[in-house]
């Protein structure tokens, strides 16, 4: 192999290396918790790494998620115990408000429990981060993007707006809007999120084409 083959090879392996270092240090510097909906999918995958099945919508938020993601994480993580020392529990911060550009920025309070050195569920929450990385570095986003296009064309009507529970839209020719943290925000997303999570039985999950089409019809005509 010459000098001239070997060049993309080097470059591969630097953005690689910039990748997994850019993730790391967001891992780091983010305190853990305070993405869109983190929280809910951190107790999925310790929901399924510590009971080894799946939940349902009663007992999980976010159960009606594919299940691949948490299983990858679940595996990562099945080993790790939390430390009796600092036990899991969620604080939210009573200063936050979202409406108000003046209030503090984080979502949790935050303790000691999540410092350098990691153990128990800190640990287990940083390497999970680190496999949603991996996950949408597989491009699964494109795919989610892709599901919500086909189920909003499936319609019998063509939608006056599209509220879409995240933080992007598809690339589409529908008027619509990204809510971060639609379903606490919005009353239309959050009716449909319970219509959802009623109409799925136990251990069960829509698929996301009913769920979207449903989001859909609630906010269109």
């Amino acid at each position: 192999m010459n000098h001239r083959d070997r060049w993309p090879i080097a470059l591969l392996a630097l953005l690689l290396l910039a990748y997994v270092g850019l993730a790391g240090w967001y891992s780091l510097v983010i305190p853990l918790g305070e993405a869109p909906d983190e929280v809910p999918h951190f107790t999925y995958v310790r929901y399924l790494a510590q009971h080894g099945r799946l939940p349902d919508t009663s007992e999980e938020h976010e159960a009606f998620q594919p299940p691949l993601y948490y299983a990858a994480a679940a595996a990562l993580t099945f080993w790790i115990e939390d430390d009796p020392d600092a036990p899991f529990a969620v604080r939210h911060n009573a200063y936050y408000d979202v409406a108000d550009p003046r209030s503090p920025k984080n979502l949790l309070l935050h303790t000691a429990g999540e410092s350098w050195p990691f153990r128990g569920w800190a640990l287990a929450w940083h390497l999970e981060l680190v496999a949603a990385e991996e996950i949408d570095r597989l491009n699964i986003l494109q795919a989610t993007l892709l599901a919500m296009r086909r189920a909003v064309q499936a319609l019998s009507l063509v939608p006056d707006l599209v509220l879409v529970d995240g933080n992007r839209c598809p690339a589409w020719q529908y008027s619509s809007v990204a809510v971060v943290k639609g379903d606490a925000l919005v009353a239309a997303i959050s009716a449909a999120s319970v219509v959802r999570e009623k109409r799925s039985p136990p251990s069960s999950s829509p698929s996301p084409p009913a769920s979207l089409s449903l989001l859909a019809f609630l906010v269109g005509n």
